[in-house]
């Protein structure tokens, strides 16, 4: 399974024929009917109801999950761009380290039934 076959069932989805989503994809209706009949062998359920033109059950539940997977190419990138802005941003300082680790006797007050 990958991005272009997922791309031609939405295709198919959304412009209503083979021919109409390859117009969409600028491709050819056989690329797209090859990757739709790909995805359905891999799957191992047939997503396009090809005598009616319309999408079966299981053809409507994959293009609402490929419709999520499309956009996460692009957040990917979005991710690793706020990522990359972050660390070319103002140098942060850290906190102020105490000049002195707590002793005993003042940590007991954090540990319960703790006595100094």
């Amino acid at each position: 399974m990958d991005l272009r076959q997922l791309a031609a069932l939405v295709a198919v989805a959304d412009r209503g024929t083979f021919s109409a989503a390859a117009e969409s994809l600028h491709t050819v209706q056989s690329n797209v009917s090859s990757h739709v009949a790909r995805l359905e062998r891999k799957i191992g359920v047939t997503l396009v109801d090809r005598a009616h033109g319309c999408l079966t059950d299981e053809g409507r539940a994959v293009v609402e999950r490929a419709r999520r997977i499309k956009g996460e190419p692009d957040a990917l990138v979005f991710d690793v761009g706020a990522i990359r802005s972050d660390m070319r941003g103002p140098a942060r300082r850290p906190p102020p380290c105490p000049t002195h680790p707590p002793t005993l006797s003042e940590r007991t007050g954090e540990i319960p039934g703790a006595r100094s």
